[in-house]
């Protein structure tokens, strides 16, 4: 049996710590950066650097568009449709569906009812866009339709 010095069990408990602070910094870094939907990513990153023409060539063409003749500002808005599961990658609202949804699988499977399971709805987003005089990108929001 060998036994540890004061110092020796210090440095022990410290890389131990450190090691279970980086795993943990790590996973959470992912949680954040996968649950962002990529239309996200680049409006975020893009505020006050990208263009109209830009965005348009990534998005398309804006749904609505309305222009300020006041300030010269111009806003932008697109509408995007999108199932629960793509707001949600990860599963992290829905931990416990994915169980009922393998149970509804396996009666399926024998021929027993599915208890009348609702279809997934479809979540309608608004992003509105505001470009400045020189159409560059200031600021985004998001709504709901």
């Amino acid at each position: 049996m060998t036994l540890l010095t004061p110092l020796t069990r210090y440095t022990a408990i410290r890389h131990g710590a450190t090691w279970i602070l980086t795993v943990l910094l790590l996973g959470a870094w992912i949680f954040v950066t996968g649950c962002d939907p990529w239309r996200e990513s680049y409006l975020k990153g893009g505020v006050e650097i990208i263009t109209k023409e830009e965005i348009e060539k990534k998005l398309g063409p804006p749904f609505r568009e309305k222009e300020s003749i006041l300030d010269g500002e111009t806003i932008w808005t697109y509408r995007f449709a999108f199932m629960e599961k793509d707001l949600d990658p990860m599963g992290m609202d829905t931990l416990g569906k994915g169980i009922s949804d393998v149970a509804n699988a396996a009666t399926a499977m024998l021929g027993k009812p599915s208890g009348g399971q609702a279809a997934a709805k479809p979540i309608c987003l608004h992003y509105l866009l505001t470009f400045d005089k020189t159409n560059v990108l200031r600021d985004w929001k998001r709504e709901p339709c």
